[in-house]
């Protein structure tokens, strides 16, 4: 009983948490409502796609590739925040607008990792709520 959540129907980034640790490393995920059964057991999934087992080298290597791939995409994030900050401070209306495209590219819902992405503390912090879809 329970399942998993479907992401076409079940709203997944109101019943799930992902929380992504400092340069991109550790993706997490939990159910925002510990009796929601469903959404519990998506989040222990996608951690174990994520980040293998728990003391299984072999599983932990075999799940790098992704993690891997999710610090490129931190980065290139980071990166876009800071060019945004940067022609918003003391850019040209030019810049800036190629900065918001770009950084607002990277964060779209049909991009790839986009809820553990909008989770870094940066997009919190400087990424203004227009520039997500």
């Amino acid at each position: 009983m329970g399942g998993l959540l479907d992401p076409c129907r079940d709203k997944v980034e109101s019943r799930l948490l992902a929380t992504i640790a400092f340069n991109g490393r550790e993706p997490r995920f939990e159910a925002v409502d510990a009796a929601d059964v469903a959404a519990r057991n998506t989040a222990e999934l996608l951690n174990l796609l994520h980040n293998g087992r728990l003391g299984d080298e072999l599983s932990r290597f075999n799940t790098k590739h992704l993690r891997v791939t999710i610090q490129k995409r931190y980065d290139e994030v980071m990166h876009a925040i800071l060019a945004f900050k940067d022609a918003r401070e003391r850019g040209t209306t030019q810049q800036l607008a190629i900065a918001r495209r770009e950084l607002s590219g990277l964060l779209s819902r049909r991009a790839p990792f986009t809820q553990l992405i909008r989770s870094m503390k940066a997009v919190q912090l400087y990424v203004p709520v227009e520039l997500l879809d």
